[in-house]
């Protein structure tokens, strides 16, 4: 089993905000490209910030979306998990994605862990998107406890998710 991680695409990003920086991530998605299709990489793992600005322009979002389907013809299962750059409402959009055979969107934490869990074959990956705090508060019941405290809870009922796995 061949799974490759990526993160911190940051589509969009300018210098300065003048110098724009998606060239050269195209030359880095292009190099990604390449090694998933040489390598027959299994699954390839987006961990956040996939973008720059949570409401990121039409060139990067082409560019993102591009390269997924380009991955998802390969029959390369991709893990597109959101960053703290990428905006929960943005981010449902490619949900729809999910239509497609290999592509799975986690896009806000859930509150079941078990719908943060990406099965295959013997193997189980925690997916957990940038836990905003007005996101995690919800998943909680007691009001009370810290933002770090919520997190901490969360993880761990993740990690108990993943007891059963011969891989995690």
């Amino acid at each position: 089993m061949r799974l490759l991680h990526i993160a911190d695409l940051h589509a969009g990003k300018k210098l300065y905000d003048r110098i724009g920086r998606n060239e050269d991530l195209l030359y880095a998605l292009e190099q990604v490209k390449h090694i998933c299709r040489d390598n027959r990489v299994d699954i390839l793992l987006i961990a956040g910030d996939i973008f720059d600005k949570r409401n990121p322009d039409f060139e990067s979002q082409e560019l993102i979306m591009d390269f997924l389907t380009e991955i998802n013809a390969l029959g390369t299962h991709i893990l597109l998990i959101a960053g703290n750059h990428d905006s929960y409402d943005f981010m449902r959009i490619y949900r729809n994605l999910r239509r497609l055979a290999n592509i799975h969107v986690f896009d806000r934490p859930s509150k079941k862990p078990e719908e943060a869990i990406f099965h295959y074959h013997e193997l189980k990956v925690a997916c957990l998107p940038y836990p905003d705090e007005r996101v995690i508060t919800h998943l909680d019941e007691e009001k009370r406890r810290s933002y770090a405290e919520k997190v901490q809870l969360y993880m761990k009922a993740l990690a108990r998710e993943l007891e059963d796995a011969p891989y995690r």
